[in-house]
């Protein structure tokens, strides 16, 4: 049986249910609706689509994208040990059980342990390894918050949330290194300092969630400012990408990308309004979301068309690609950290922020 016939259509469900829970969630902040469906859930939307969603589906797809290099046949058992380790934790977190969350996290750590394994093989015998550098930094920042939440949800907790936000964001960046080598080579120039800033910015998170430092401010500054350095030289070398092209899949992917390195700017902007303002729901929520919903998502849906054939055994249609997912999801996004600005400025926009989602 081929990993990805279990892995999509899980990461798929997880994505669904992770989506459900948080429009809910919207809607109950706003006032819309008198109570949360399926309260248990409501916590964890974040580990629903880290855990369950993205972790399953980006390994996944690394796995295919490896299958033609020479690397050990434990990479054969990733999938199902990431997806298993998945369905395992979540549920150990929604029914409060903290030994199945541990064995949940323990073999999902086992699977992402061969994951960068897998990484560091294709990183050796590419003629690029810096891509696979960025997503081993991501994967093992994953692996080790799969360990640290534990009986503990990420849930208002910005260092923990920033943590799971840099798989999938690291990612993301790694692969644009990767697939851009051809079309933006000063990308590979631009961002191998770049490996070692959002190294550091990780560490100084890790220290923050597992000692404490008393100066988590300055911290999350610090990580704003480090990836940025590191987010503006990428968004300044890809620009022929987002100009070039008047139709097909150039002009997809340049839509795309525009919006979504945009987002992600906006995103560590807002993060350092949050450091200097503190504890501020409005301001945690329109930060982190810029970030996941923003970037990360519009990201998934540009790489969509080069991701899915790999994952599907079927070619895309090019010249049927839609706008209207990008259209939505910018516009829910623009009125959920817009309608937190105009929160934060004093307004009651409960509604507008409810119907985002």
């Amino acid at each position: 049986m081929r990993p990805q016939l279990l892995a999509v259509p899980l990461a798929i469900l997880f994505m669904l249910l992770g989506v459900v829970i948080g429009v809910v969630r919207l809607l109950f902040s706003g006032g819309i609706t008198a109570q949360p469906l399926l309260p248990r859930l409501n916590p964890f939307h974040g580990e629903l689509m880290v855990f369950g969603f993205l972790a399953v589906l980006i390994v996944t797809e690394r796995y295919i994208g490896a299958l033609p290099f020479k690397l050990n046949r434990s990479i054969h058992y990733m999938t199902y040990l990431v997806a298993v380790g998945a369905v395992l934790k979540v549920a150990g977190l929604v029914a409060g059980r903290q030994p199945l969350d541990a064995l949940g996290s323990i073999v999902l750590a086992v699977g992402l342990v061969i994951y960068l394994y897998l990484l560091w093989g294709v990183g050796r015998q590419s003629a690029q390894p810096l891509p696979m550098r960025f997503m081993m930094l991501g994967g093992l920042l994953l692996l080790l918050t799969s360990l640290i939440t534990i009986g503990k949800p990420a849930t208002g907790n910005l260092a923990l949330t920033l943590l799971m936000l840099s798989f999938p964001v690291f990612t993301i960046l790694g692969e644009r290194i990767e697939l851009s080598r051809f079309l933006a080579p000063a990308v590979h120039a631009r961002a191998r300092w770049g490996l070692g800033l959002v190294a550091v910015a990780s560490a100084l998170l890790l220290v923050e969630v597992l000692a404490g430092t008393g100066v988590a401010r300055l911290i999350y500054v610090a990580w704003a400012v480090l990836v940025a350095a590191l987010a503006v030289p990428l968004f300044w070398a890809e620009r022929p990408l987002m100009r070039g092209g008047t139709a097909g899949l150039s002009r997809y992917l340049g839509r795309h990308l525009l919006l979504a390195y945009l987002w992600l700017l906006l995103g560590l902007a807002l993060m350092v309004l949050l450091a200097v303002a503190g504890q501020d729901k409005p301001l945690f929520d329109a930060a982190t979301h810029s970030i996941s919903v923003g970037f990360v998502g519009t990201m998934i849906l540009a790489h969509g068309p080069v991701i899915a054939p790999a994952l599907l055994g079927r070619a895309v249609a090019v010249a049927r690609l839609s706008y209207y997912p990008l259209v939505l999801l910018t516009l829910g996004n623009f009125l959920r950290v817009g309608g937190y600005g105009l929160e934060r400025a004093g307004l009651e926009v409960g509604l507008v922020v409810g119907v985002s989602g």
